[in-house]
């Protein structure tokens, strides 16, 4: 893959036909090292199942382009601490929970202005 400020753009995976994989742990650590090292979004390419079973989203041309026009003059640090896969996915459901809490909150704040 490649990067350009805070947006980092996968390229390819790899494996044979009919053989078993370890791609889905793979996407799951490499998105938590790329949020823990501050990237802002992944561009995971063309959509496919697996990648919408692990909570890709579709998002329209003009939403792709305004995302990285806005990310892509941050600065990332690519030196690091080496990390494990433990503490990336300790880490990486840390902060997922607590984005979705503050989802929850944003939504119940909306209703109940509504109201």
């Amino acid at each position: 893959g490649y990067a350009v400020g805070g947006v980092y753009t996968s390229m390819t995976g790899f494996r044979l036909q009919n053989t078993m994989g370890a791609g889905k742990m793979q996407m799951v650590l490499t998105a938590a090292l790329l949020q823990k090292m501050g990237y802002l979004w992944w561009d995971l390419g063309m959509v496919m199942k697996y990648k919408e079973e692990l909570g890709a989203r579709v998002v329209s041309r003009d939403i792709f382009i305004q995302r990285l026009r806005a990310g892509r003059d941050q600065r990332i640090e690519f030196g690091h601490a080496s990390i494990g896969g433990r503490e990336l996915l300790d880490h990486f459901t840390r902060v997922r929970n607590h984005t979705v809490m503050a989802d929850l909150q944003r939504q119940q704040d909306r209703r109940g202005k509504e109201e």
